[in-house]
């Protein structure tokens, strides 16, 4: 299967539930397909909040706009886990 197959099938897989998706994102976030996600496409794939919403909450953690999410810092990771519990 093809790397853009792979992740294409893991933002359905988040658009298709919810922020509790997103976690179970991060956690698999040292996987070779996961991490090579943008933290911009995750969070847009989320149901209820769109583009817009992903780039105000990138510009509320202070995550660079094409960051990957294999590539998050600690303080970032903990951030976004906050926000998908809030």
């Amino acid at each position: 299967m093809s790397l853009r197959r792979d992740a294409g099938s893991v933002g359905e897989a988040v658009a298709g539930v919810s922020e509790a998706a997103g976690v179970g994102v991060l956690d698999r976030s040292d996987e070779s397909t996961v991490g090579k996600i943008k933290v911009q496409a995750l969070l847009g794939a989320l149901p209820k909040d769109g583009k817009v919403r992903a780039t105000e909450i990138i510009a509320e953690l202070e995550i660079v706009e094409n960051r990957r999410v294999a590539s998050l810092g600690e303080r970032q990771r903990t951030g976004l886990l906050e926000w998908f519990a809030a």
